[in-house]
């Protein structure tokens, strides 16, 4: 019995294995060549790009027999990697009871991530990445008894575009797929569309993080 369970276990996080063990294996092997070694090294840290945008949930499943949600909005900030770039940001989407089964609640999913960019022609760029974080799930249990406040491992799996706008402003439009590893499983797929703006990172600060 203890054997199929530890074979279960293994294969439901050998994704999330798998998303943590590769990108660092790529932030550690350095690049081939010293000239490409330092161009990587100058661009890590050296700017970050600040987005804001609204994100609507459009996929249906059983969790969606029971709430429904409003257009949320999602906050980030990423800066290039030695490798890929990194991000730290946060989703609040409001989910409303369908039934008298269950009660509304406010998911915060806080996460920190990592990704690839790569351009396209026009100057859009595409970025393909992955999220790890918590959701924290915020109740509203009125005169019901039960905990108000719950917090679950999540992940997500994200692509988007970015095109220049004016000066250092691009819109973005985007998509993810996120799962939260409750007892059953939340699985949602987002859309999301907003913008961001490049910012220069002081020495001092790019120096630190180095």
């Amino acid at each position: 019995m203890s054997g199929k369970v530890s074979l279960m276990n293994l294969k439901t996080f050998r994704p999330i294995i798998i998303c943590l063990v590769l990108p660092s294996w790529l932030a550690i092997v350095p690049p081939a060549g010293d000239c490409q070694a330092d161009t990587v090294d100058k661009a890590a840290f050296a700017t970050a790009d600040v987005g804001l945008q609204t994100v609507v949930s459009t996929n249906r499943g059983d969790f969606h027999r029971y709430w429904t949600s409003s257009p949320g909005l999602e906050g980030y900030v990423s800066t290039p990697f030695y490798r890929g770039d990194i991000q730290l940001g946060g989703r609040m989407v409001s989910f409303e009871s369908r039934t008298g089964d269950v009660t509304d609640y406010l998911s915060v999913f806080v996460y920190a991530g990592w990704g690839l960019s790569w351009a396209l022609p026009y100057n859009v760029k595409g970025f393909t990445g992955f999220n790890i974080g918590s959701d924290q799930m915020l109740f509203e249990f009125e005169d019901r008894p039960g905990s108000k406040h719950e917090s679950e491992f999540g992940m997500t799996l994200n692509v988007s575009l970015s095109a220049p706008l004016r000066g250092r402003w691009s819109v973005t439009a985007g998509g993810n797929y996120s799962e939260i590893f409750t007892y059953n499983r939340i699985r949602l797929v987002f859309v999301s569309v907003g913008l961001s703006r490049s910012f220069d990172l002081p020495v001092w600060l790019k120096e630190f993080l180095k």
